[in-house]
């Protein structure tokens, strides 16, 4: 028989023993293992550096946790965190340099277009999502990605079409 406390222990409040999983530990866990993956990507295509972009989501989820007993009940937690993530990556995109290279054309884009672009056509998100995400209306994210769109056209010396997928 091993001594300390089985996995699940609580308290004679029943509340759970600091340190040991319970509901809210297993559902951050959750997202966490959910989330972490495609919010770093998104954040990445966002900032263009692989260091960065896995800080921004790390803090997102340690902004999550912190404000866990909220986030949890909200409708989307994972987009919760996605919002942080991307809010905080176009306060630290940059990048000037245009080269026939995709990720780069991205790069050149103004943020708020290449985090229009990132979101609705690497991540598949919808506008309505990505304007919530992103604290703007619809008709702005379809504004970035249609001058999204035409920008990586012109810099890649492709057609565009004005249509959504």
């Amino acid at each position: 028989m091993t001594s300390g406390a089985p996995s699940g222990a609580r308290r004679r409040d029943g509340s759970p023993e600091p340190g040991l999983p319970g509901d809210d530990e297993a559902g951050f866990d959750a997202l966490f293992r959910r989330e972490l993956g495609p919010i770093t990507r998104t954040a990445y295509l966002v900032v263009g550096d692989w260091e960065v972009a896995r800080e921004l989501a790390q803090d997102a989820f340690v902004q999550a946790l912190r404000h866990w007993r909220k986030v949890r009940d909200l409708e989307s937690p994972g987009g919760w965190v996605r919002r942080l993530a991307i809010g905080a990556a176009p306060g630290q995109a940059s990048g000037d340099s245009v080269t026939l290279d995709v990720r780069d054309a991205l790069l050149a884009l103004p943020v708020r277009q290449r985090a229009s672009i990132v979101l609705h056509y690497l991540d598949d998100r919808p506008v309505a999502e990505i304007a919530t995400l992103l604290g703007c209306s619809t008709g702005s994210v379809k504004t970035h990605l249609a001058r999204g769109r035409h920008a990586l056209a012109a810099l890649l010396g492709e057609d565009v079409t004005d249509e959504l997928r």
